[in-house]
């Protein structure tokens, strides 16, 4: 059964579009990187003065691996207006009636 992610980090929305604007084949790549290592589904949404990362991964195991330690997320994030450490929570995703 797959896990659900959610990142809340504060951040500097502008900044993030900035980056998403001017390095879209880095973030590409990071998005490759992350579906080798399990990653299934990914979304970003931001809010007024933090961003929202919503992933969907094999296993909570499989995200820990590619977010921890990973030079690159860590840089991208911080290049993306980043402030501070991530909130992270990481949830069994299951079949419900109301899924759509």
């Amino acid at each position: 059964m797959s896990v659900m992610m959610v990142m809340k980090v504060q951040a500097d929305s502008d900044a993030f579009r900035s980056y998403m604007d001017s390095h879209a084949a880095e973030m590409q790549q990071l998005s490759e990187d992350a579906k080798s290592q399990g990653g299934i589904h990914h979304r970003f949404a931001i809010g007024d003065g933090f961003l929202l990362a919503i992933d969907e991964w094999e296993s909570a195991d499989a995200f820990m691996s590619f977010f921890e330690g990973n030079e690159a997320v860590a840089a991208a994030m911080q290049a993306a207006g980043a402030q501070g450490e991530p909130e992270i929570s990481i949830g069994e995703a299951i079949d419900a009636p109301s899924n759509y």
